[in-house]
């Protein structure tokens, strides 16, 4: 029984860790699993997020919106850049606007 609650404490550790953004893998080797135990020899949950919140970041955590936006260049245009397609939908005014302000100096040149 307690060959398979370290097996689960180590695989909520690789959870939690994933969830954080941490990267375990290798401190994974040299843990005492035990730590992660209760007195009953439970998966402490409290003692394996308090672990892994101690941990700095690795990775950034998954961002949601590169999947959604994927194939949206203009999300990712740095605003001094203008092309020809970012002025439909544009009145005269809001065009003079950009004129005016400089930012279409590269476009014009």
């Amino acid at each position: 029984m307690r060959e398979a609650n370290i097996k689960l404490a180590r695989a909520r550790l690789e959870l939690e860790a994933e969830r954080k953004g941490v990267d375990i893998s290798v401190s994974l080797n040299f843990m005492n699993p035990d730590s992660f135990l209760s007195e009953d020899g439970n998966v402490n949950a409290e003692a394996v997020t308090e672990f892994v919140s101690s941990l700095a970041p690795s990775k950034p955590a998954f961002n949601q919106d590169v999947l959604r936006n994927a194939g949206n260049h203009e999300m990712y245009a740095r605003p001094d850049r203008h092309s020809p397609e970012s002025f439909k939908g544009l009145s005269k005014a809001q065009i003079a606007k950009l004129v005016a302000s400089g930012a279409l100096d590269k476009l014009i040149r």
